[in-house]
């Protein structure tokens, strides 16, 4: 069931970028964005909340 969601996530990701090159950019950047911040929380996290 993963590899089928995973695919389908591959293949939508495929078509979205090839159809709205703009907005998979945005999507993308965003996606950088939160792991940028979940990676900044868990250091936070790991240190004692400083």
């Amino acid at each position: 069931m993963k590899l089928i969601l995973l695919g389908l996530g591959v293949v939508a990701g495929i078509y979205i970028s090839w159809t709205f090159p703009d907005a998979a950019v945005q999507i993308f950047n965003g996606f950088l964005e939160l792991v940028n911040w979940l990676s900044a929380a868990m250091t936070s996290m790991l240190r004692g909340g400083q």
